[in-house]
Order: C-alpha cells, then structure tokens, then sequence
C-alpha cells in the first residue's frame, strides 16, 4: 500500500481503514465485527476568520473526555496527513464498557477559548464551535 487512512466510514461507532494501494482500487476493511464498546465522536469548529459566515475545522484544539470514574483521555485535533490520505478530523474516544454520561473539555488555546460539556450521553456524534 501507498498510504492508509482510519476513520468510521459508515459512522457506526468503530474505526475502519483503508489503504490505499499503489496500483489499482484502495481496499477498505470495515470493522463490521458488532461494536460491543461505548464510544463518543466530537467534532471541534470555529468561525473561520476570512470567511466569518463558515465554520472551520478547529486543527490544534484540544478535547478532553473525562468518565464518571475519573478516567481521563485527550485527543488534539489534526488532519493526520499521510502521503495519499488523511484521517478523519473528529476526535473519537473509546469508552470500553463505561455505561455513565461522560464531560466533554474543549480548549482552543490560540483563541483563548475553552468550552465545557457535562452529561454527555454515550455514543454519541457532538458538534462543538468555539465562542465568539
């Protein structure tokens, strides 16, 4: 293979891969295995500063997922750029068995910003846009 990229193609909770081959058609491997984990997506925005009507991808923020047991992970958003491919710019988050809403921290340290998020449910796509 030439380059390979993971992301959730069919946005169902666990990530797939796919390799893109240096002749002929990329192969795709689908985790279809039954996602027997919890998980949570954020997806991290904000207002683009040339084009204030959009909303950019938030590379370099920071997003911290804490459970109710106090188990603590972060990911930095980023394009995870590889020669032919690039991951998906959501931070995904597994949870393992957790079944409790999780918090949800987002900084965006050159803007100064940071916002908050408590009782997140499980499994769940979250959408995130800095403050103005």
């Amino acid at each position: 293979g030439r380059g390979m990229i993971q992301i959730d193609i069919d946005d169902d909770g666990d990530e797939d891969i796919i390799i893109v081959n240096q002749v002929g058609k990329p192969t795709v491997l689908r985790n279809d295995g039954g996602n027997q984990n919890n998980w949570i997506k954020v997806a991290v925005k904000h207002i683009c500063p040339l084009e204030t009507a959009r909303s950019c991808d938030s590379l370099g923020a920071r997003v911290y997922v804490t459970s109710s047991d106090g188990y603590r992970q972060m990911r930095e958003i980023g394009s995870g750029v590889h020669y032919m491919g690039q991951n998906d710019v959501q931070a995904h988050f597994g949870l393992a068995n957790k079944t409790q809403a999780v918090s949800v921290r987002v900084v965006w340290r050159w803007l100064n910003k940071e916002v908050n998020i408590t009782d997140v449910p499980i499994n769940t796509r979250l959408w995130v846009i800095a403050p103005t």
